[in-house]
């Protein structure tokens, strides 16, 4: 299977200006990250790693997998004429702390079945689950009217405006992203914070009202600037001083495409 451009996945470069004591170690570990990119785009470019539904077995799938059901690969390559109507919408609320997936999928003529996911801290790329302690799932029906007003409010929010093209995500801040087929047609939104545009939603009131996962909440905040630097090899601090991945996407026409800083 060919691998597509936008998701090659770039390695940063390692930041100049380490103190003497940082360096050595520093260093060491970049050449783990180096050898793990490297093994990641071959795993990519031999067998596609599109999220399928099935839960990846080892660090290189979950990451895969994690950046494809971002990407809307499932719901892209299912969606025709008269696949059924279907919606996710993803909380990045920052990477390690927090992850909440909801997908939406219409039954019958007005009616939909929610089905919510939450993780905290997000994703570890570490473990061969990919999540620590786990994720904690609900499933709730919609009525027609609750349908009806999830769909109201997606419009309230600007989902069926154009794809915001060239807007950048921030795995350190916060951000939804939108994914949507209806009647054959597949769209992608995001939303990232600071913007007018993200403080204006409406959706995510009525997820979060129906999300019955049990997990709290993590509420965005304000994050320094220099946590979007470091998902680009900058920003205050020694390089690598954690373990949390950090990485940048941004939107294209249909999906996401790049990503930077991975580790």
């Amino acid at each position: 299977m060919k691998l597509r451009k936008r998701r090659m996945l770039l390695l940063r470069e390692h930041p100049r200006g380490l103190n003497a004591s940082g360096a050595a170690g520093s260093r060491t570990r970049l050449s783990g990250v180096a050898l793990l990119i490297h093994a990641l785009v071959v795993a990519l470019a031999l067998a596609g790693c599109r999220a399928t539904g099935g839960a990846p077995g080892n660090p290189i799938g979950i990451m895969a997998q994690w950046f494809s059901v971002l990407d809307g690969d499932d719901i892209r390559d299912s969606c025709k004429v008269g696949s059924g109507d279907r919606y996710r919408l993803i909380y990045n609320g920052r990477f390690q702390e927090q992850i909440r997936v909801y997908d939406v999928t219409r039954y019958g003529q007005e009616e939909a079945i929610l089905g919510a996911r939450a993780v905290r801290p997000g994703l570890n790329f570490s473990s061969p689950q990919g999540f620590d302690p786990g994720w904690q799932t609900s499933r709730t029906r919609l009525a027609p009217a609750e349908f009806a007003e999830f769909r109201r409010r997606l419009e309230q929010s600007g989902f069926y405006d154009p794809t915001p093209v060239g807007l950048e995500l921030f795995s350190s801040d916060f951000y939804w992203v939108g994914i949507s087929c209806e009647n054959g047609n597949f769209h992608y939104m995001a939303y990232a914070r600071p913007s007018p545009r993200f403080d204006a939603l409406t959706f995510p009131q009525f997820l979060f009202d129906h999300d019955e996962t049990g997990l709290a909440v993590n509420p965005p905040r304000n994050i320094p600037a220099s946590e979007r630097l470091r998902a680009q090899g900058g920003g205050i601090g020694r390089a690598y001083d954690d373990t949390s991945p950090r990485f940048r996407f941004v939107v294209d026409k249909n999906g996401i495409k790049g990503n930077y800083g991975l580790l």
